[in-house]
């Protein structure tokens, strides 16, 4: 429908994620002599509010993700790997000033 992955419910943006997952890794489990060791996947937060409160927010949607991968078994027996980065707006505007 056009939208763009963070204006998405939840439910879809994990749907979406997963979709998107499945089909890069079918594509490289079908190259000959490749094994998969290891996904990773880094979710982002949204710099929007207080680091704290966006650093709870990314682990919590992380640890969402990582049980619906899981339970959709796009993994299989690979290592599932998800990580999360936090950010505000107070940080960032800090580190552009310092950059002047």
């Amino acid at each position: 429908d056009g939208k763009q992955l963070g204006e998405l419910s939840e439910e879809k943006q994990n749907f979406e994620i997963y979709c998107r997952l499945r089909d890069a890794l079918h594509d490289v489990r079908q190259e000959i002599g490749t094994e998969l060791a290891k996904i990773s996947v880094t979710g982002y937060g949204v710099p929007v509010g207080n680091l704290k409160k966006n650093d709870t927010n990314a682990l919590i949607r992380a640890l969402k993700l990582k049980e619906y991968l899981r339970e959709n078994r796009l993994a299989g027996r690979t290592l599932l790997d998800v990580s999360w980065i936090s950010e505000d707006w107070d940080s960032i505007t800090s580190l552009v000033k310092k950059s002047d």
